[in-house]
């Protein structure tokens, strides 16, 4: 019910692949209004990824570059909320900096924190490898173009 009344209000209804956007379609979303973004995911390159193992820990990965827009502070601060309830919670941080200086505030800000749970290995040569050691990602941004 929610879904049908946002979809019926919105003036675009974005997906980021097209299974998503029929799913929207199935359950309310007038076709008109729906669009895809692909989200430049090579899918078959990523797709064999495995399910981690357990190991005792929660490992949460982020694709990013630090850069300003990329909202890190935001991630870590919120990082830092999760800890509290998921001690054996650790953040991956992957990407290259970008804005070093801004790269060098949020490493200053999980010292500041007392993160000792946070990795940030910088550029990772082999993503779908890495993404085996993962058990979800996430993004934060403070805008999308």
């Amino acid at each position: 019910m929610l879904s049908n009344a946002i979809y019926q209000r919105a003036v675009k209804i974005t997906s980021l692949f097209s299974a998503a956007s029929q799913i929207q379609k199935d359950i309310g979303a007038p076709e008109e209004k729906c669009m895809v973004i692909s989200n430049g995911i090579d899918y078959p390159r990523f797709s064999g990824a495995k399910r981690k193992k357990p190991d005792g820990f929660i490992d949460i990965g982020a694709a990013v570059r630090f850069a300003k827009i990329k909202d890190i502070k935001t991630m870590i601060y919120a990082f830092y909320e999760v800890t509290q309830s998921f001690p054996n919670a650790r953040l991956h941080i992957l990407g290259p900096d970008e804005d070093k200086q801004y790269a060098e505030e949020c490493r200053e800000l999980v010292k500041y924190l007392g993160l000792n749970n946070v990795l940030m290995p910088g550029r990772i040569s082999d993503m779908p490898a890495y993404y085996d050691k993962l058990d979800f990602t996430i993004l934060t941004s403070l805008y999308e173009d």
